[in-house]
């Protein structure tokens, strides 16, 4: 019964997301874009919820022991992932490195890729949005990182033309000043220190952890 119901879940999630890569297609630049990428999530998604609650309907109507074994493995195999990309989140968050692969280096990335790929940009909008801060590397001049950025890098040498005019979406109210992306950091600390919320990225989602990682443990082991 169960597995029918997935089975119809699987297949809303399917067309969801068909549904919205039609209505707004994105190219796959990088595999980050399957993740981030929220049309293509619910449809990889939505194709394993139906194919896994399939094959265990068919072997419980069927009595076939070959597709009850191969319904347990994908169930199983599905655990181990969730268990492992659990942890590896906690890794991430909690590995204070510039190199190498961590949040840090994520949000660099994400940063330096801003403009040349959408799904790294609507995330990069999202963090700083909820977490209230603006850029990535420090907790006081995080803002800086926007250099990084070539249509937010204002400099004499820097060929794009909408330099200092193009700012994200989310630098316009509370998280960053709109001028912090227009030239802001040639600027003193003390002009930028009032309009702009200079927390890091990274910063932010650390410290959540931090505060409410005894009660993470203890959930988790009751």
């Amino acid at each position: 019964m169960f597995n029918f119901l997935f089975v119809w879940v699987g297949v809303s999630l399917l067309a969801l997301g068909i549904y919205l890569h039609v209505k707004d297609p994105r190219p796959i630049i990088e595999w980050i874009d399957f993740v981030l990428n929220p049309a293509l999530f619910l449809a990889v998604l939505g194709f394993l919820v139906t194919f896994i609650s399939l094959v265990g309907a068919l072997g419980a109507l069927r009595d076939n022991i070959s597709l009850l074994k191969i319904f347990a493995i994908c169930v199983f195999f599905c655990y181990i992932c969730i268990v492992v990309l659990t942890f590896g989140v906690f890794v991430l968050f909690f590995t204070d490195s510039t190199e190498g692969l961590s949040a840090h280096s994520i949000m660099m990335q994400s940063v330096k890729k801003y403009h040349s790929n959408r799904n790294l940009a609507d995330f990069v909008d999202y963090i700083q949005e909820q977490m209230e801060c603006c850029g990535v590397s420090s907790i006081s001049a995080g803002y800086r990182d926007w250099a990084m950025s070539p249509q937010f890098n204002c400099t004499p040498t820097n060929p794009y033309p909408e330099n200092c005019k193009l700012v994200p979406p989310t630098l316009y109210n509370r998280p960053c000043d709109r001028s912090s992306a227009g030239g802001m950091h040639f600027q003193s600390d003390r002009q930028t220190s009032k309009p702009i919320s200079t927390r890091e990225a990274v910063y932010s989602p650390y410290e959540h952890f931090s505060k409410r990682m005894p009660f993470i443990l203890e959930r988790w082991w009751l």
